[in-house]
């Protein structure tokens, strides 16, 4: 009398026609915005009525054991796009993700050459200001060392200049010197002589 109770409910092609149609019709209701009323959403509960009839219709048909397979090869054929679309929508996941990946990538990439041509540059320049102060260093010390051996050759002209003054006044005085001496030696002759003539 309870054999019924808790057994397993036997799939009918009309069963499963039937639960096809709520399926449908919730994904219907989803769609509208979510069950919140017949009049707002356009429910028309007339729909599951004409599916439960054409569910009975179809369980009392001869062919309701073909109709069952097809409508399990239409569910497997289903089940089978959804995992397509699945795995499409997965790979198109994965090939985002590699994209994003090389684009970060490719802008470390970048930011590592800008880097690097900024130290490049960096570099150069110091190279070139290091010439440059070198150059002026070089420059200085040759201004220098012009005006030291400039200095030294004008010393050395007037070294030259007082050293063939002095040896001209010291000609000078020489021939002064003898001239006097020669003068005061014929001045004491002729004297001598007039002295001498005196006495005579």
């Amino acid at each position: 009398m309870f054999g019924g109770w808790g057994a397993p409910k036997e799939e009918t092609p009309g069963t499963k026609a039937m639960e096809q149609s709520q399926q449908a019709q919730k994904k219907e209701e989803k769609s509208n915005g979510g069950g919140g009323g017949a009049s707002i959403h356009g429910f028309d509960p007339s729909a599951l009525e004409r599916a439960a009839k054409a569910a009975k219709d179809l369980d009392k048909s001869k062919n309701a054991k073909d109709a069952l397979r097809v409508i399990n090869a239409q569910e497997t054929t289903k089940q089978k796009e959804h995992e397509v679309e699945r795995a499409k929508y997965q790979a198109m996941q994965q090939e985002l993700a590699i994209r994003r990946v090389q684009e970060e990538e490719a802008s470390a990439a970048r930011t590592l050459e800008k880097q690097s041509e900024h130290e490049r540059n960096r570099a150069l320049h110091k190279d070139q200001l290091d010439r440059k102060r070198m150059a002026d260093q070089l420059n200085a010390q040759r201004h220098m060392q012009e005006e030291e051996r400039h200095k030294a050759e004008q010393s050395l002209q007037r070294q030259e200049e007082i050293r063939r003054k002095t040896l001209e006044h010291e000609a000078a005085l020489r021939q002064q010197t003898e001239m006097a001496r020669v003068k005061a030696e014929t001045e004491g002759r002729i004297t001598q002589e007039r002295v001498n003539h005196d006495l005579i």
